[in-house]
């Protein structure tokens, strides 16, 4: 083997490192960023559920001027109609990386809820019993 087969070899096999490591930190970034979708996703329910009960409180209050300035807040559902576009290529030109699907706007609140939904029916099943009775 020559000295520049050789060194193609190795620049091959640089370069295919190089995009493993790529892959692996875009899928990371990508999994952080649906965990903390999921995270503000509860978040925004938290609040909206905090707002209704203040709002029951204010309906009993004496007081007929008080009343919040605040809007009322979005929904999951409508906060990721808001943001539902995109200005970034699906695919970059001159990446040698395999583009991923684009996680934005309403794709991004379906895949967040499709999760969280998962989660939540593998946490509301009840263990196996061992079977037999004791």
């Amino acid at each position: 083997m020559t000295d520049a087969e050789q060194r193609r070899q190795e620049q091959a096999r640089q370069r295919d490192r190089v995009v493993a490591k790529a892959l692996r930190n875009r899928n990371e970034t990508r999994r952080s960023l649906l965990a903390q979708g999921r995270k503000l996703a509860r978040r925004r329910a938290e609040n909206v559920d905090d707002d209704r009960d203040r709002a029951a409180d204010a309906d009993r209050s004496t007081n007929a001027s008080a009343h919040s300035t605040m809007p009322s807040p979005d929904s999951n559902a409508a906060a990721a109609a808001r943001h539902s576009h995109s200005t970034v290529p699906a695919q970059p030109k001159g990446s040698t990386v395999p583009a991923a699907a684009r996680l934005y706007g309403l794709g991004l609140y379906q895949r967040i809820r499709s999760e969280a939904d998962e989660a939540q029916s593998t946490a509301d099943r009840s263990p196996p019993d061992g079977g037999g009775d004791r």
